[in-house]
């Protein structure tokens, strides 16, 4: 008998981690509207990810108040 799977369903189902949020936004390199999943549970957030249409990177900027993006900047990243 394996009790492994069941705990981490159970752990899955009785966390309370609220929804990622689609944030669309346009492409700072190639103008193009494109979406990034943020997570409203940090506060600040900034990274670096690569548009999905260009592969050119781009700096993310994110700050979210009881989970609402309250300031969102995508800047290019010049190579």
């Amino acid at each position: 008998m394996i009790l492994f799977p069941n705990r981490i369903a159970l752990f899955l189902l009785t966390t309370k981690t609220p929804p990622m949020i689609e944030h669309f936004f346009q492409c700072p390199h190639c103008f193009e509207e494109i979406s990034m999943l943020v997570d409203p549970s940090v506060r600040r957030q900034e990274y670096i990810e690569d548009c999905e249409v260009c592969c050119n990177p781009i700096e993310i900027q994110v700050e979210m108040e009881e989970g609402e993006i309250m300031y969102f900047e995508a800047n290019s990243i010049e190579q």
